[in-house]
């Protein structure tokens, strides 16, 4: 396995696609259904402004989901059954909320799993919550992360 490139940037101006993209997964994530898991992860796949798929972490499990846990993670919720057309020019947006009132983003990057569930989907772009101020976008493709640090912390 070749050695993840990571690049980073300084402050950065994120473009609305992607900060609505962040914001909508991060509000999904705080209203998720109670005793589902411990965590607050959403995943919502975009294509041109609109929401295809939404995804979170659950106890229920699926046939295709083929992991060791005994739930079913946000990414493969969202992607599990969308066609390959779907993915094409999509983005997938993961976030994870947590702190007082679930109103912190924090670090949501993809377990190995959803990794290769991902990368199996064909999907080229993911964009995952690191802190309240920094967003990684990882080129799936290419295996690199890129992370944009904001000006000012997101509001969710």
């Amino acid at each position: 396995m070749e050695e993840m490139v990571v690049k980073s940037h300084n402050e950065f101006k994120i473009p609305s696609r992607i900060r609505n993209g962040i914001q909508l997964a991060a509000k999904i994530a705080q209203k998720r259904e109670k005793g589902s898991t411990r965590y607050y992860h959403c995943a919502i796949l975009t294509k041109k402004n609109r929401c295809v798929s939404v995804g979170w972490n659950s106890l229920k499990t699926h046939p295709k989901s083929k992991n060791k846990f005994s739930t079913l993670h946000a990414e493969v919720h969202c992607l599990i059954g969308i066609h390959e057309k779907e993915l094409v020019n999509s983005q997938l947006f993961v976030v994870r909320v947590g702190g007082l009132g679930r109103k912190n983003l924090l670090l949501s990057k993809p377990c190995s799993f959803c990794k290769t569930f991902i990368l199996e989907s064909g999907l080229k772009r993911v964009y995952y919550s690191v802190s309240n101020n920094v967003i990684a976008r990882w080129d799936v493709k290419n295996d690199v992360y890129t992370t944009m640090q904001l000006k000012e912390n997101f509001i969710i």
